[in-house]
């Protein structure tokens, strides 16, 4: 939503352009990379439209779900930066602490629509590539994520103190 609203107002302003240094992990970074060329191209197209073409096109009938995915993490990062001040939509890159930003309800609630896309997406059913490469795609963001996940853990544990009980 950031990147939706900034190429639109700076398009206003007559800037034509636009640099980003994505440092991407693909699984998680590709809608923002697509919908930021597809912006550029033309600045007055609607986001939500171009999203779902997206998700659509890399989830499949698991749209839906991937989409509430990205839509959590999205609004636990908005929440975050948003308290670090102004323009903070970089807060924590690089640091480990970046893996806190989503609170323990919001990784519960991934997962629950994590599970619903890999149920709907490994239905029995007579498969095409298309259907395969919907499930590459989620795999490869399944994987992502239990790295992100299991990465948290360690994170927290470090700071665990031997008086508390975790």
């Amino acid at each position: 939503s950031a990147q939706d609203k900034s190429i639109k107002k700076v398009h206003q302003a007559g800037v034509t352009g636009w640099y980003a240094e994505l440092y991407p992990i693909w699984a998680f970074d590709a809608p923002k990379a697509w919908l930021g060329a597809k912006l550029l191209e033309n600045p007055g197209a609607d986001a939500d439209v171009l999203l779902k073409q997206w998700f659509n096109s890399a989830y499949g009938s698991a749209e839906k779900s991937m989409r509430s995915v990205f839509g959590i993490i999205e609004s636990e990062w908005i929440k975050v930066s948003q308290a670090q001040g102004p323009n903070q939509w970089l807060y924590g890159l690089f640091e480990e602490s970046s893996c806190e930003i989503l609170s323990d309800n919001a990784i519960n609630e991934i997962q629950r629509n994590l599970d619903a896309a890999e149920r709907e997406l490994t239905k029995p059913r007579k498969t095409s590539q298309r259907d395969k490469n919907y499930l590459w795609r989620f795999n490869q963001f399944k994987d992502a994520w239990n790295l992100f996940t299991k990465f948290r853990e360690v994170v927290q544990l470090r700071k665990a103190k031997p008086t508390t009980p975790e």
